[in-house]
């Protein structure tokens, strides 16, 4: 079988459908793309966690029809550095592809990872004419990843919370149960509760702006489609009925991330910035700081740093907690350059963590011990 199409709608389509940030050794199958030709279409399908695709694009076809198994991440990239049409010919040792006068070819090279005898990547469910699609605010799903995925936790001891989860009525949490670190927005529109993985939220991020959503059972279909191409994704939200998974607790995560009616109120570049010096000047890699409010004033204390920011509230509630000094710098750099509300936590007469809040991030964090 020789296919022969136009390059730059397959470098397009291969970007959407090959997330590098998604494909992972962990995951074989997500190593994989898997290339079919007939008369008329080409098909690229690709896996990653809780992931299908599958793209199509048009072109010509001579010959019975084939499928070649390649790697992914390579195959995207050479088809990047292609200017003319591509041919593409499938033989046995691997895929040949001609583009103007030169000739290369991907081989076969997955016996390490799958025997390719009878074997096929996932295929999306392919929507049907009353599937009910939805636009999708990317901008949501930017925000998710940006300001609240660094507090997704990376320990498989409690499973459920290397997830997201997300709420039918718009809420998102993100948390680290060992950590006592959570965030929460109400930046989702699915509309389900569920729990995502990070691939998913990486899916997400990559969509343009006209691709469409639907729901059909338990999973969602996305779909995107151009005169040259059409891409369908299918992604497998988990869900807390899983005995593998877990509960999340997230009425009891939400119902401590409301926010008390006495605060103080602080403008994040004045903590960044004590923040960044205290990380610039830090004797070791497991550093700590002290956050205390006192005589008016917000301190940042340790053993090479002394900082202090007016308070402009009266009779402010006095407190002292110690925190790891690069968690903390991050809690409150994906505040951006803002003003943020600060309130301890107390457990009994004791301070033992913060809630730091604005118009759309909540984040609760423990102090050490």
């Amino acid at each position: 079988m020789k296919f022969t199409t136009n390059t730059k709608p397959l470098a397009d389509a291969l970007n959407l459908a090959i997330i590098d940030s998604n494909v992972s050794n962990f995951y074989k199958r997500s190593c994989i793309a898997q290339v079919s030709a007939t008369e008329d279409k080409l098909k690229i399908n690709v896996e990653s966690s809780m992931i299908c695709t599958e793209i199509s694009i048009s072109g010509v076809g001579e010959g019975e029809p084939a499928t070649a198994f390649v790697d992914a991440i390579l195959f995207k990239k050479l088809i990047h550095t292609l200017e003319s049409n591509v041919t593409f010919e499938f033989d046995p040792n691997g895929l040949k592809i001609k583009s103007g006068n030169s000739k290369f070819t991907i081989g076969n090279t997955f016996g390490d990872i799958v025997d390719t005898t009878d074997f096929s990547l996932k295929a999306p469910i392919l929507p049907s004419d009353d599937t009910e699609f939805h636009n999708i605010d990317l901008a949501d799903w930017k925000f998710i990843k940006d300001n609240q995925m660094y507090a997704v936790s990376k320990s498989f001891s409690l499973p459920v919370y290397t997830k997201v989860w997300i709420g039918e009525n718009g809420d998102v949490l993100t948390g680290d149960f060992d950590m006592s670190l959570f965030t929460h927005s109400t930046k989702s529109k699915l509309g389900t509760t569920c729990l995502l993985s990070d691939t998913i939220i990486n899916l997400l991020n990559s969509l343009p702006e006209s691709a469409q959503l639907a729901k059909v059972d338990s999973d969602y279909i996305v779909k995107f489609s151009k005169d040259s191409y059409t891409y369908v994704t299918q992604f497998t939200p988990q869900y807390e009925d899983n005995e593998e998974i877990g509960n999340y607790k997230a009425d009891m995560i939400i119902s401590k991330l409301a926010h008390p009616e006495n605060s103080n109120k602080v403008f994040t570049g004045l903590l960044t910035k004590l923040l960044n010096q205290a990380l610039l000047l830090k004797s070791s890699s497991n550093a700590y700081i002290k956050l205390s409010v006192k005589d008016g004033c917000m301190h940042l204390d340790d053993e090479n740093v002394h900082g202090q920011i007016e308070l402009d509230e009266e009779n402010s509630v006095e407190y002292s907690i110690k925190f790891k000094l690069d968690v903390l710098k991050q809690v409150i750099a994906n505040y951006g350059d803002r003003f943020i509300d600060i309130s301890p936590i107390f457990g009994g007469d004791r301070a033992v963590g913060i809630l730091v809040w604005n118009e759309e991030l909540t984040t609760m964090f423990a102090g050490a011990e």
